[in-house]
């Protein structure tokens, strides 16, 4: 019997009926029942295979970009082993560390990836003679290009300034951000989509983004850096490269921001260590009780999100009051609104975090089960969208939904409707100066 994408995917949908089952059988005896000693270990496992299964479909797809989603949606999960099979802290925050608090934060993402495993490419969202096609179209702009570059070069000069990792760790020293520092990703978009692929202004476009990248690591801002080469993997790499090549990448790419975790904690390393010893992969896990990453600061306000919901300090009314607020905040800034508008941000000083937290847990404050299931169809449909739709414009949101995913995914959902969004109607506003100059356009279209 020969093993077909259909048969796959019949075993997936079946596999996750089955996984929903199962996880309303652990959700009523970790929060209803309060049975949550020795728990951890069949729940991280659990989340696991879940995540696993994931990055399977995406390799099964060849969806190379979504791939690299799936895979960075395992790094969350697989990071929890510190805590569920070690005992080891994740974050130096210990606001709600407990058994309870991080069982049931687990199950709510895990019920989130669920849901993403089941809809996303689903028949109902895209057709299958769709899948793997990859089309966008670049036009040739000299006008609109040299003005949407000059604002990109503008938001490099003004976006970061003060002081550089060079002089102390990340989070120690004194940095202004401009809030427009992370919208780079959209000028820089839509001056390559009105590029015409000319050479000259291609090699403009790179040397700016390799500038703007550099700036902002050495100014703390890593994700930002990650966000802008998702970004020129998803325009330039993705017809170009192999799964194989991508997940040696990918392990390197992972041990270089390992690497650098571990540098921008303690700049004089360099200086006071033996080079090869910092370099050496076996010393990136300390072995003390604490095992603190981006991966487990985020799920550790996760954590707190879920805490403060449980433990009433969040009520009913200040759940819905904040959700209203969040969609306030794609029009007005954080710091014109009410705390509550910015959840990661919201009592701080009661209950700290590292700052973030998990899509999952942002939208179990807001609208508890039902919002987190809402919100993975949400995500599935645009991931099974991604550069198919009919409209140029909407794979445009589509490209930056996917590259700013590290942002939406572990920080602040807000950025799926407003940096997208905004981008969305930044680029129509310039494919309409576009249209009115008779510009001529370049269809690409990759298979």
């Amino acid at each position: 019997m020969n093993i077909t994408r259909s048969n796959i995917n019949e075993f997936l949908n079946i596999f996750c009926f089955v996984s929903f089952f199962a996880w309303i059988i652990l959700f009523i005896c970790t929060h209803f029942l309060n049975i949550n000693q020795g728990m951890g270990v069949l729940i991280f496992m659990f989340g696991l295979v879940i995540s696993s299964l994931v990055v399977l479909k995406m390799l099964l797809y060849k969806q190379k970009s979504l791939l690299i989603f799936a895979l960075f949606l395992f790094s969350y999960v697989y990071n929890l082993r510190y805590y569920f099979l070690y005992n080891k802290d994740i974050s130096y925050h210990q606001s709600f560390n407990s058994e309870y608090f991080y069982n049931n934060t687990a199950l709510i993402h895990i019920l989130f990836l669920i849901t993403l495993l089941f809809f996303i490419n689903h028949p109902y969202f895209v057709k299958k003679k769709e899948i793997g096609r990859i089309s966008f179209i670049v036009k040739d702009n000299f006008y609109v290009f040299t003005i949407v570059f000059a604002l990109s070069a503008l938001i490099f000069l003004l976006g970061r300034s003060g002081q550089t990792l060079i002089v102390g760790a990340y989070g120690k020293t004194d940095v202004e951000q401009s809030s427009f520092n992370e919208y780079f990703i959209v000028t820089f978009l839509v001056a390559y989509l009105f590029s015409g692929l000319k050479s000259w202004r291609l090699i403009l476009l790179y040397m700016l983004a390799l500038v703007y990248v550099i700036k902002n690591i050495l100014y703390g801002g890593r994700i930002e850096a990650l966000q802008i080469a998702l970004l020129l993997f998803c325009l330039i790499l993705e017809h170009r490269i192999t799964i194989k090549k991508l997940m040696i990448f990918f392990v390197l790419g992972l041990y270089i921001l390992n690497l650098f975790t571990r540098i921008r904690e303690n700049p004089l390393i360099i200086v006071n260590e033996n080079w090869l010893d910092i370099a050496n992969p076996f010393n990136f896990e300390p072995g003390g009780d604490i095992i603190s990453n981006n991966q487990g600061d985020v799920f550790q306000s996760s954590v707190r999100l879920y805490g403060l919901v449980d433990t009433g300090i969040l009520n009913n009314l200040d759940r819905e009051y904040s959700f209203l607020l969040f969609f306030y905040s794609i029009f007005l800034p954080f710091s014109w609104l009410p705390p509550l508008a910015n959840l990661s941000t919201y009592f701080q000083d009661g209950f700290s975090s590292g700052g973030g937290g998990l899509i999952s847990s942002y939208f179990y404050v807001w609208l508890s089960i039902p919002g987190v299931i809402l919100i993975a169809v949400f995500v599935s449909y645009i991931l099974s969208k991604y550069k198919l739709f009919k409209y140029n414009s909407l794979n445009v949101y589509t490209i930056l939904f996917v590259s700013t995913s590290p942002r939406w995914m572990a920080y602040n959902p807000i950025i799926m409707f407003k940096l997208c969004v905004y981008g969305l109607i930044f680029y129509i506003l310039c494919n309409s100066a576009h249209a009115s100059c008779k510009a001529k356009k370049l269809v690409i279209n990759f298979n």
